[in-house]
């Protein structure tokens, strides 16, 4: 759903908002049982816009919840039932405070969360890089965005530094928080 008084357009850090989205996409279909609903709603009045993802998965229990953005954590009631690594609410509360939104979750044990992202026009931290959007719809890169390893010589002016991570959240995080002062190879196993 949408619900606007105009067309919107903003002017942002693009992949931060694309993996805030993702990782709350991801974690409510990774909870929804089969049958079960994700919804993605956004409305702006007025200057204030909020985002939400919905889901009918377990929920979140009221212990857990004040937790939730804390870096690696993990509920003890899904721990092992559920893959993960617990960075992934907790890159997006990272980003959220970074782009001057304000991340909040609501949840009923049983009945499914509601994640919120609110924020106003005058709070978001604008990317003067960022493009206008144009009326064609550009491409989605799914790949991995990281540079390959090859047999060319590349000059670089940092450091170089090669992570080796089979969790996809925990290598986004990785480079993230390394690509500021390095030169960042990544790599999803040994092989690649």
């Amino acid at each position: 759903n949408y619900k606007a008084d105009n067309q919107l357009v903003i002017k942002s850090d693009l992949g931060k908002w694309r993996k805030i989205i993702s990782n709350l996409l991801d974690n409510a279909i990774k909870y929804t049982p089969q049958k079960g609903k994700v919804a993605v709603s956004f409305e702006e009045s007025g200057g204030t816009f909020l985002l939400k993802v919905t889901d009918t998965g377990p929920g979140i229990s009221s212990t857990d919840l004040p937790f939730i953005f804390d870096r690696f954590y993990r509920s003890p009631d899904i721990e092992n039932s559920v893959g993960g690594t617990g960075i992934g609410l907790s890159l997006c509360k990272e980003y959220c405070d970074l782009l001057g939104a304000k991340i909040s979750a609501n949840s009923i044990p049983e009945r499914g969360s509601e994640f919120q992202i609110a924020f106003s026009a005058e709070s978001i931290v604008l990317d003067e890089k960022a493009p206008l959007p144009t009326n064609e719809e550009a491409p989605v890169q799914l790949a991995n965005d990281t540079p390959k390893l090859n047999s060319e010589k590349v000059e670089v002016e940092k450091d170089v530094v090669l992570l080796v991570e089979d969790e996809p959240d925990m290598l986004s995080f990785l480079k993230d928080i390394l690509q500021q002062d390095y030169c960042i190879l990544a790599a999803g196993n040994g092989e690649e």
